[in-house]
Parts: C-alpha cells; structure tokens; sequence
C-alpha cells in the first residue's frame, strides 16, 4: 500500500486523533506500508519538529490550509533540518492523501467513472474507482431530470468521504460548504457560503 492510501485508511479506521498520534500512527503506517520506510521516516520527522501540528491545523480549517501547510514545510526545513524539496514532499503525502485543492491528481490506472441512484437523482462519481465504486479522490455529480444541481468534490474511502470536501449548488440557489470530514462527518471548522456571498463558520 502506498503512504497516501495508508494515511486514508488510518483516519478511516482511527480519525484525525490516530492520525495525530505519534505511537498509533508509526504503528498502523508501518503496518500497512511496509515498503514505504522512506515516507514513514519522513513523516516521523514531522512529529519531531512539530510540524504535524500545522497539518492538524491545516485540517481543522481548510479555508486557511495553505498558509498551516507552508508552516508545516518552514518547520521541516528550519527545526527538522530537511532540505526543500524533501520538505515540500512530505507535507506533499497529507495534501495528497486528503484531496486539497490543487492536489487533486486522479490516479489513472484507477480512473473511471460510475453512476447509482438515490431517491429521484441519479450521482455520477468520477474519479479514482474501486469495485465499481468511488475510491480515492473523485467528484460525484447530482443529477435531477438529467439537469446536474450539485457537485461533491472529496476522497472516499470504503464508501465514505475521508478529507477535503467542498459542495457546490450548480445553479448557486443553495448554500456551498467546504471542510473536512471524517467518514462523512465534519470534523473542525465547517465554511458555508450563502448564494448572497455572506459566510458563516461553524465548528464541530
């Protein structure tokens, strides 16, 4: 298992507090990444100079994840003493892992799409796909009538969305909300935007 997958299936399994916690996570990541000692050992680093705090950070409010991720990297440079790009790559595994903006990259041997209903809308997740469902990093599309309304752009796992989430109402008549969740529940600040462009924050 690669380190991205392995750090979704430890929050999966876990939540946020096993992923913040050195013994559990070494534990669990060393389980089911063995090959990956190399990203284990730098994730480690993280712990020790407290970068990992900013990662939490980062996942507590995603509206302001960038600048907390650009803290995680300051730190693994000038208290870790990595160099740059070894830095950038380590913060780079929870960016990826989670799904953030910008670090949405779809991996292609899994890439597809497929469609279920509920109720009277049909959702279409394309995206990274597993046994027929969605798996990964994907967006999944509502559909009424054949007229798409909404669109969730997240990372599922086992069924249920483990990271960045942002939700969009297509014809801007509902509000939008971004956060990150836990096996479908928000976990921190939760941003909901109002089609007047007022904002609100709500914390769970």
């Amino acid at each position: 298992m690669r380190i991205t997958e392995a750090l979704r299936e430890l929050v999966h399994i876990y939540g946020l507090e096993g992923l913040f916690n050195r013994t559990l996570c070494t534990a669990v990541l060393a389980e089911l990444a063995p090959g990956c000692e190399r990203e284990r050992s730098r994730i480690q680093t993280a712990f020790t100079c407290e970068a990992i705090d900013s990662v939490k950070e980062a996942m507590h409010d995603v509206t302001k994840a960038e600048r907390f991720f650009q803290h995680a990297e300051h730190l693994m440079i000038t208290v870790g003493e990595s160099i740059p790009a070894v830095a950038a790559q380590t913060i780079y595994y929870f960016k990826r892992a989670f799904g953030f903006p910008s670090y949405r990259e779809y991996d292609r041997e899994n890439y597809g799409k497929v469609s279920e209903k509920e109720g009277e809308s049909e959702i279409i997740y394309e995206g990274e796909i597993k046994d027929g469902k969605p798996n990964g990093i994907c967006t999944a599309q509502f559909y009424r009538d054949g007229e798409l309304y909404s669109q969730i752009e997240s990372v599922w796992i086992h069924g249920k969305r483990n990271g960045y989430c942002r939700a969009v109402s297509v014809n801007e008549k509902m509000p939008h909300t971004e956060g990150f969740l836990v096996n479908d529940e928000f976990c921190g600040v939760q941003t909901i935007t109002y089609p007047d462009g007022k904002a609100e924050k709500m914390v769970s």
